[in-house]
């Protein structure tokens, strides 16, 4: 999903197709190399589709893992472009979006989905109809109006991948959407910032077909079982340098705020988030730290002559609803 796609599309009026067209360029093409396959997209959103049924268990946790990276290099890919980039010096958009660059927020989600063709004589669409599909845009509606993070997984998901894998996710909640089963929710912790605009484009044009050839070549390598998706976290530089913010420490600290919180102990909760809501730097405050203080600023109750203790019957989640999520604004950042 694109950040403050209704605002720039206000500003850039019928160039918005080409600016669309400029990030669905590199989503498809990375998702593409990473084995996924782009389903659809409406205004902001892009549908992104792994098949996973079918597949044996090493193989699944392999694919679910291509997702995670997937998303991460599109992260990368959209800050070095010098294409998005120039939209940093937008005027339009400088007017009404301070210090403006493209940015994107996804959720990813694991379930079953009934395939098929909707429509009529007149118009088909290939699409995708579940509960699970709805999960996964509640999810990437979070990450940007709750948690103010880039990428948000549920806990179905995360089962799903590696175990090198799992360990890029941090625990961020556990929640209930408008009702349903509860879930935790984790986030794949990355700052896009840290990485630059390219200074070269690369020609594509002349060698389109060759390009193509390659990629292949490289999909084919991907899927032997010497090759690790998790590793990309660390073999490739940008993925490294936008993981590089977030230190063993702040991982283990947010970690001892967030059990405490969800074992109902708010008051302990509440000390160690609001230390931890600030060890990124002055310049990135961790969004899921204030996340976790702003609800229970909002619902914690007195117990003993004490502030600040989880209300009766807490039960280590809360509830959220879809409606909230769909209609919040996208946030500032």
């Amino acid at each position: 999903d694109i950040f403050h796609f209704a605002e720039v599309t206000e500003v850039l009026k019928r160039k918005i197709m080409v600016f669309v067209n400029a990030i669905g360029e590199i989503v498809h093409g990375i998702v593409e190399e990473c084995f996924g396959a782009p389903n659809k997209n409406i205004g902001e959103a892009f549908l992104l589709v792994w098949r996973l049924s079918g597949l044996a268990k090493n193989k699944r946790a392999k694919m679910a893992d291509f997702s995670v990276v997937a998303f991460a290099k599109v992260l990368s890919a959209i800050n070095k472009s010098p294409v998005l980039g120039e939209y940093r010096e937008h005027p339009g958009l400088l007017m009404r979006l301070q210090n403006y660059k493209v940015h994107m927020a996804f959720g990813l989600h694991s379930g079953w989905a009934i395939e098929g063709a909707i429509g009529s004589e007149f118009k088909v669409d290939a699409s995708y109809l579940s509960p699970n599909v709805k999960s996964a845009e509640a999810l990437e509606n979070a990450a940007k109006s709750i948690y103010k993070v880039s990428i948000t997984a549920s806990s179905v998901l995360v089962g799903e991948v590696s175990p090198g894998m799992r360990s890029q996710f941090r625990l961020i909640d556990h929640v209930s959407f408008s009702g349903g089963p509860p879930m935790r929710i984790y986030v794949v912790d990355v700052d896009p910032s840290a990485v630059a605009i390219q200074t070269q484009q690369v020609n594509v044009k002349a060698g389109r077909f060759k390009l193509r050839m390659i990629r292949e070549n490289m999909k084919q390598m991907k899927w032997q079982p010497t090759y690790h998706p998790a590793d990309q976290f660390v073999l490739d530089t940008d993925l490294a340098r936008m993981r590089s913010r977030f230190s063993d420490t702040f991982m283990q600290k947010f970690d001892m705020g967030y059990q405490n919180y969800e074992a109902g102990e708010w008051k302990v909760a509440r000390a160690i988030l609001e230390d931890v809501r600030t060890m990124l730097g002055p310049d990135f405050p961790d969004g899921p730290s204030q996340a976790l203080l702003s609800f229970m600023q909002q619902h914690h109750t007195p117990k003993d002559g004490e502030d600040f203790h989880a209300p009766p019957g807490w039960k280590g989640y809360r509830e959220m609803s879809l409606d909230v999520l769909q209609f919040q604004g996208t946030p500032e950042k």
